[in-house]
This record gives structure tokens, C-alpha cells and sequence, in this order.
């Protein structure tokens, strides 16, 4: 969720891929990153159901919610986090996802809502920031759900920093206050429920077609 937008910054250049993210001139590069087939199947999964029930890609809290249960369900330790992700395109505007608890609009919550598990920062709403209006001309690289290795110092507030292949920049951070989300109409079980029910469904069928052609 979140519709504020930022400029790019200037003056990035693409690295070899080698950086761990910890820092800004080491950004880790995003196409680099292994990740468990387990999570990367949750995922894509929960993200294709956020987007069959709404049609639309920013619907981080009921769709967090539905992972992280998915997960829990299945031994995890899953927490819900709530983080700021900003985009820089090589061109044009970026987007910034969670920076503050009031949309421009001034209706609904405009916090950033993700999930850690297994080490990993789990957003599987990465990518309603291509849909930010103020994108004009060539769109450059076009942000999948992602996930991404933690570092210890994450849980303090430090920035993740990254960098895609075509050298657009981005960094997550664990928002200060770990509120707003809980209190929210969707994150009623309710209101993810459908959505959790959806990504079992779309796994299974997922399986069931992998089976099939292994046979």
C-alpha cells in the first residue's frame, strides 16, 4: 500500500553484482539472489491470488496475511513486517511504498506490509510500484514480487540496498514503528481468508501440473 513518489537519485552506475546490500556502494544485485523453491512457490502464489480476487497489486495487508498463515501453517516461523520499499527507475520517477500511515487521499492506510521468514524479507506486493502513475517513456525494469536475504542489523533499521540488472536502484528498511497494519478491516481473517484459500488452490494446481509432465 502507499502512493507517495520520489525522485531517482543521480549518479548510480551498475555494479558487478558482487555487493551483500549492507551498504550503498554494495548493493546486492536482485536477479543474483537464491532463494528456497518453498518460498519463491508462496510467493508468486500469494501474489497471483491478491491479484484474481482484486485486480489490482497493492494489497500488501490482506495478502501478507494469507502468506504469512500459509507459512505458519506449514512449520515456519513467519512474522509480519511492516517495511518501506522505494524504487528509482534508471528513468523517470520512482515510487516509495510505506513511509507514512495516511494515504495522499487522505482514506486507508498507507504503510508498506511484508513478511519475514527463514531469513528472508518476503514482499509479494513488490510490484504495485509499476503502476506508479508519474512513469512516462521506457519503464526499464518492471519489479517482480521478491525475496531477499536479511542481514542481522535489518531488525535495527538499516537500509537493504539493491540494484537490478539494468541498473535501477532500491532499498527496503523495517519501519520504525511496527504498527497501523493490525487495526486495518482487511487484516481481519475474514477479509484474507478467500485470498489464503486462492494461493493453496493455485500451488496444488501448480504441483499437479509438474507431476504431470515429470510423468
Amino acid at each position: 500500500m502507499g502512493d507517495s513518489k520520489t525522485a531517482k537519485l543521480p549518479g548510480w552506475e551498475i555494479t558487478d553484482g558482487s555487493g551483500n546490500g549492507l551498504s550503498f556502494n554494495a548493493p546486492m544485485r536482485v536477479e543474483k539472489v537464491s532463494a528456497p523453491a518453498h518460498l519463491r512457490q508462496a510467493v508468486n502464489a500469494a501474489n497471483e491470488a491478491g491479484f484474481q480476487l482484486n485486480g489490482v497489486r497493492n494489497t500488501c495487508l490482506e495478502t501478507s496475511h494469507a502468506l504469512r498463515a500459509y507459512l505458519a501453517n506449514r512449520g515456519h516461523n513467519a512474522t509480519l513486517v511492516r517495511s518501506t520499499f522505494r524504487h528509482f527507475p534508471v528513468e523517470g520517477w520512482g515510487a516509495n511504498l510505506g513511509s507514512s500511515n495516511r494515504s495522499s487521499s487522505g482514506k486507508g492506510w498507507a504503510g508498506h506490509l511484508t513478511v519475514e521468514c527463514d531469513g528472508f524479507l518476503l514482499d509479494s506486493t513488490a510490484d504495485q510500484v509499476n503502476d506508479s502513475p508519474t512513469q512516462t517513456g521506457e519503464r526499464g525494469t518492471w519489479v517482480t514480487p521478491l525475496i531477499l536475504p536479511l542481514w542481522e542489523r535489518y531488525e535495527d533499521g538499516a537500509y537493504l540496498f539493491l540494484e537490478w540488472a539494468d541498473g535501477s536502484r532500491g532499498d527496503y528498511q523495517r519501519y520504525y514503528r511496527q504498527n497501523g497494519f493490525s487495526y486495518q478491516p482487511v487484516s481481519r481473517r475474514i477479509a484474507w481468508g478467500e485470498t489464503l484459500e486462492l494461493m493453496v488452490k493455485i500451488i496444488e494446481s501448480d504441483r499437479g501440473e509438474w507431476m504431470a509432465g515429470a510423468a
